[in-house]
């Protein structure tokens, strides 16, 4: 087995259990936010993701052929779509927006994955962004293109992150992370040809959206919710003591 699938299947398999950690945790945490739910459908997915590479990597290093390979390629750009798309999905509940803007990037968020969703099955007769020839994965030149809807979320939770004056520099920096890192792994990818480098940014992306946003969330939540029983207290209290 060369080294390059050895290292993809390892960080799939890694990342799938660090990822059901989470998945896990999410589930058994009582009095879910909003946000909270979204994000476990996107943890939840991705490691889902994760697994079905591991298991086409595995699969393939004994069996190949073309259908298969057009059959699983094709779930792989709409799984990766499909990331984008809860990612989207996770920062508008999270970030607070004017109603009339949330409504506004969310259905576009929908149609436009929808377009790219429908343009990933043309491809199966046109070969427009890829094909196989004798059980090989080829790229076609217009490849990057399939990567238009990825990019469109990506932007837009990038901006609309910097520009939320509501959102603490840490928050910032984690959903522009996400958006991020990605892109670097790409470049690198083309240096380390057959490496999923990707995969990684994405695992390290995750656990900074998880431990800087969710965690911080939730510690900052019960403080608040600290101080409130407090003043409570301290307003009963004042009203039983004799005047």
């Amino acid at each position: 087995m060369e080294n390059n699938v050895v290292f993809n299947m390892a960080v799939c398999l890694i990342g799938f259990f660090i990822l059901m950690v989470h998945v896990v945790n999410i589930i058994m945490k009582k009095g879910k936010r909003k946000d909270e739910g979204v994000l476990l459908v996107f943890v939840a997915f991705t490691a889902f993701h994760f697994l079905s590479y591991f298991l086409f990597s595995l699969i393939k290093t004994s069996y190949t052929s073309n259908t298969m390979i057009m059959g699983f390629y094709t779930w792989f750009y709409i799984a990766n779509n499909l990331q984008a798309l809860f990612f989207m999905l996770y920062m508008l509940f999270y970030v607070e927006l004017p109603k009339k803007i949330w409504k506004t990037l969310q259905i576009g968020n929908i149609i436009l994955f929808f377009v790219f969703v429908i343009l990933d099955f043309v491809n199966l007769f046109t070969r427009f962004f890829f094909t196989s020839v004798d059980g090989v994965y080829t790229r076609a030149p217009t490849m990057i293109l399939s990567q238009g809807y990825q990019f469109v979320c990506f932007l837009a939770v990038f901006l609309t992150a910097l520009a939320n004056k509501k959102l603490n520099l840490m928050e910032k920096i984690s959903f522009a992370l996400y958006c991020l890192l990605p892109l670097l792994a790409i470049i690198l990818q083309n240096i380390f040809k057959g490496y999923a480098i990707a995969y990684l940014s994405i695992i390290v992306a995750i656990e900074i959206l998880f431990f800087f946003l969710n965690v911080e969330k939730n510690l900052r939540l019960a403080m608040e919710e600290e101080k409130n029983k407090d003043a409570q207290i301290r307003v009963m209290l004042s009203q039983i003591q004799p005047h």
